[in-house]
């Protein structure tokens, strides 16, 4: 005789864990995104938006990728923003300069 497995209830989303790992990583993507553009501001500007422009083409991929992970959707995310961010700094320098 076998006994009737009991109803398991889905696992919830650990939004809070997963929103403060994807704040981390958009915080330190970010900061690496300016110290990169910042370095190379002293060289060239349009050098600085070379290789932010590579480094981003490099990124995309792989946070496509990830999203469809249970855990590493937190990573891509907070990656995605803090892309957004870096290049939201990066065009207010260029503006300002």
């Amino acid at each position: 005789m076998t006994l009737p497995c009991p109803a398991r209830r889905p696992r919830s989303t650990p939004w809070a864990t997963g929103l403060t790992v994807a704040a981390m990583i958009a915080a330190y993507t970010a900061g690496v995104g300016v110290a990169l553009f910042g370095g190379c501001l002293a060289v060239s500007r349009w050098l600085g938006v070379a290789l932010l422009l590579l480094g981003s083409a490099g990124a995309v991929p792989l946070i496509a990728q990830a999203r469809s992970r249970p855990v590493a959707r937190w990573f891509a995310g907070g990656a995605a923003a803090g892309l957004a961010v870096t290049w939201l700094i990066v065009v207010a320098i260029l503006i300002a300069t």
